[in-house]
């Protein structure tokens, strides 16, 4: 009867000890889920930080090349205003010269 009622204390025994090992590896594995959930959260903000700065980037190249182009209009700009001084100034001297022949 002794034996029995060991066997069967250490029957229990083992059967809440593998209830415990069971609720801990439900714990285990709800640990698990919810950092699968955060990772895949911080993976998608990542996704989009880089879209983002892609985005960014390609305005920002934009822009520089916006920037050049009105850099260009301006310099052939100036040259033709230049370009224009020099006939005007050609003009009032040949203009002089014809008043001080007549």
């Amino acid at each position: 009867a002794r034996v029995a009622e060991e066997l069967t204390d250490a029957l229990e025994r083992s059967r809440e000890a593998a209830t415990a090992t069971r609720q801990e590896l439900a714990e285990a594995r709800r640990q698990l889920q919810e950092e699968r959930q955060r990772r895949e959260g911080c993976e998608q903000q990542i996704a989009g930080t880089q879209q983002a700065l892609m985005g960014a980037m390609q305005a920002q190249q934009a822009e520089l090349a916006e920037a050049a182009r009105l850099r260009a209009d301006l310099q052939a700009s100036e040259r033709v205003q230049e370009e224009l001084q020099q006939r005007l100034q050609r003009v009032e001297v040949e203009s002089g010269l014809e008043r001080a022949l007549a």
